[in-house]
């Protein structure tokens, strides 16, 4: 039998960065099954801060956390209670009605988020296109509650290392 879930919702709030500090480009994950959201069974990939407006007191956090070289969110920290908040209310309007504008502006006020779905898939960046604005790459896997398991296959995408890049060009 499986232990049961925490009561959070978010699993394990982080950023897809090499231990060494090195950045990764970009992430390409395929569910390889499907947890029922819909039914409230979790299982989802939570990004709290995309989508945000400039300003956003969350993205500016984890701005802040990104630049110290932090790739985890301690669980019990305020950061964390504020994307579960984020995370409940995201949950609550992707059960309603909506067209893509109302869709939209809801994404600014409460970040983006995927339900685990067999086959689909999800690329992400991992840095913004300055370089620089990694905030709003920060997410997290969601506790699946149900009776399923939620399987997915990732890749990452890292800058060439140098000596590659001399193999090859030079």
């Amino acid at each position: 039998p499986r232990p049961p879930p925490p009561r959070r919702g978010l699993l394990n709030l982080h950023h897809d960065r090499h231990k060494n500090k090195g950045e990764r480009l970009a992430t390409f994950m395929v569910y390889l099954t499907t947890v029922d959201a819909a039914a409230g069974h979790g299982g989802e990939t939570y990004f709290p801060a995309a989508g945000v407006p400039p300003g956003d007191q969350v993205a500016e956090e984890f701005e802040r956390e990104h630049r110290t070289g932090e790739r985890f969110i301690e669980p019990a920290c305020e950061l964390a209670r504020l994307c579960e908040e984020r995370l409940d209310a995201w949950r609550q309007a992707a059960n309603e009605e909506k067209d893509e504008q109302e869709e939209e502006q809801a994404a600014r006020r409460i970040g983006v988020g995927a339900r685990a779905q067999e086959g689909c898939a999800l690329v992400f960046d991992a840095l913004a296109g300055d370089g620089e604005s990694a905030g709003r790459a920060w997410h997290s896997s969601c506790v699946v509650t149900g009776p399923e398991e939620k399987w997915t296959l990732t890749f990452f995408k890292s800058p060439m290392p140098l000596f590659s890049s001399m193999l090859m060009f030079g």
